[in-house]
């Protein structure tokens, strides 16, 4: 006999306030279940890997040839719909970073970028290795060959059979794991909220801000609407539908884990519409297994990438942002969860020559934005799965005169939003605190003279350090193009590890400076020609 009754959503929601509460209150000392919190998110990956091949394998393979088809027709467009909705919001979100008005200087110095091996990524030369290396594009390409394979076998019943068993034992698996969701729940929300420095996020606030708003206009108010324009279903009680799988997939940021509570709830839904298509049934499985494998929510992560562009003042070109784009795709195939986009996030910072250690500061990002990044996911799957079955099945409502009434009515509260936050700019400013490299400055009492050209050498004889004592001059050479140890700084002066050492030697010596500038092939020839006296 249960003691409660209460459904999962509202277990997770009681778990969520519990966890807040516990995180404001006892603060640092709920570290003490980061290691409870670490273990039910490893308990709940237990079955993702296994799921994952043999839902793709099952419902690519129990497709007719005449089914994957239609389902490949009628999926590209909504699909495309979806990149095409969360790529403006990308851009959109990016045009409202409030940027400094007076002029970043980036103390970054890229070097040659490195680029990433797509045939690595996507090929599965080798499957077992790309098992152990968690490869997972590669693996997803592995598992929908197979699926595609088995589409054209006449005697496949024996396998599907046992893939469906696979396939349910693994649901079988999840569902005794979700039963302690809302403890796992509790546990890792009032760990993030905390042992989260506040300090550590005052640099981000701005992008944490308007990811938030960007990724709740898809999943709260675009998706909803965009259902009730296609379907019978009215989108406030299609949120209320998904709402617990979108719980489950903000706190426990792995997608996979809500695929067999979608796939329940497409059968539910496609049931009602139409009782008697038992084949709508069959195709939903292999529907949502492709669709989830598709980069989604993680598009989001170029958005970061635009964050960081304005943050260390190093603007993307338009090459830059294709590649951007395509990175972020190929890498984010069959994306399972945070470890998939802090990968993919390190391939396309090499890939772009943008700073690897912006790694910490996304890290310091993820406890408010990885949530509302696998919930967008989770609504976007269910819902292009309903859209793609539906479609298949020519029961979708396409009356053109409702579909552009409600875009636009729509767009209109999102459009005057965003027009209000660009006028006004209430957000901070985004800008690098560090300071950076090109604004340092030397401040020295010794008289210095800064040479452009090489001038006429001084000849001596004896000692070129008594020489030095006699004049009480010091003559340094410089190469002003090696920053951090000699360049030119904001203000045109000439600044630099190696310069720091020139003026604090010339000041022990009681000399004045005299810095003439070098070339490396020549040093040692001007060394002896009395050029400089050292380099």
């Amino acid at each position: 006999m249960r003691l409660f009754k209460i459904s999962l959503a509202f277990q997770m929601a009681i778990a969520t306030v519990f966890g807040i509460l516990f995180g404001l209150f006892l603060g640092d000392l709920c570290d003490v279940f980061a290691s409870y919190a670490s273990a039910y998110i490893k308990l709940l990956k237990v079955t993702a890997i296994p799921y994952l091949i043999g839902a793709i394998i099952h419902g690519v393979g129990q497709l007719s040839s005449s089914q994957g088809k239609l389902i490949v027709k009628r999926g590209a467009f909504f699909i495309s719909l979806a990149w095409t909705i969360n790529i403006l919001m990308v851009y959109t979100v990016s045009h409202l970073f409030p940027r400094s008005s007076s002029p970043q200087i980036s103390g970054y110095i890229s070097s040659d970028t490195p680029h990433l091996n797509f045939a690595e990524l996507l090929i599965p030369d080798n499957i077992f290795y790309d098992l152990t290396n968690n490869i997972v594009p590669a693996i997803v390409i592995f598992s929908l060959l197979i699926g595609i394979a088995l589409i054209h076998l006449k005697e496949k019943d024996v396998i599907m059979n046992g893939l469906q068993n696979l396939v349910s034992a693994l649901t079988r698996i999840t569902a005794w794991i979700a039963r302690i969701t809302p403890i796992g729940t509790f546990l890792i929300i009032a760990n993030q909220v905390g042992t989260i420095q506040l300090s550590t996020v005052k640099q981000v606030s701005t992008y944490v801000i308007l990811y938030l708003l960007g990724t709740c206009s898809i999943i709260f108010w675009i998706f909803p609407r965009l259902t009730s324009m296609l379907t019978s279903i009215p989108a406030y009680k299609w949120l209320q539908q998904t709402l617990p799988i979108l719980v489950l997939a903000y706190t426990t940021n792995v997608v996979i884990v809500c695929l067999p509570y979608i796939i329940e709830l497409l059968k539910k839904e496609t049931a009602i519409i139409d009782p008697t298509d038992e084949k709508a049934q069959t195709q939903i499985q292999g529907t949502v297994s492709v669709v989830f494998n598709l980069p989604l929510g993680a598009l989001f992560i170029t958005l970061f990438v635009f964050f960081l562009s304005i943050f260390y003042g190093l603007p993307l070109g338009f090459s830059s942002q294709i590649e951007l784009f395509a990175t972020t795709f190929l890498t984010n195939l069959g994306s399972v969860g945070l470890g998939s986009w802090i990968n993919s996030l390190t391939f396309i910072l090499d890939s772009l020559g943008l700073p690897i250690n912006a790694i910490n500061l996304y890290l310091t990002t993820l406890p408010f934005t990885s949530g509302f990044q696998s919930m967008l996911s989770a609504m976007q799957i269910t819902s292009l799965s309903l859209f793609i079955t539906l479609s298949c099945r020519n029961m979708l409502l396409f009356r053109w005169n409702r579909i552009i009434s409600k875009t636009f009515f729509t767009l209109l509260p999102m459009a005057i939003l965003f027009f209000i936050l660009k006028s006004f700019n209430p957000l901070p400013t985004i800008k690098n605190d560090a300071k950076s490299v090109y604004e340092l400055t030397i401040t020295s009492t010794i008289p210095v003279k800064i040479y452009k050209t090489i001038p006429p050498s001084i000849p001596f004889k004896g000692d070129a350090f008594d020489h030095i004592l006699a004049t009480k001059t010091l003559r340094v050479g410089y190469y002003p193009n090696a920053a951090p140890f000699c360049f030119y700084n904001v203000n045109n002066h000439l600044v630099g590890y190696d310069m720091a050492f020139a003026y604090e030697l010339a000041y022990d010596l009681g000399c004045k400076l005299e810095l003439v500038p070098l070339s490396y092939n020549n040093v040692i020839s001007d060394i002896e020609g009395k050029k400089y006296d050292i380099a």
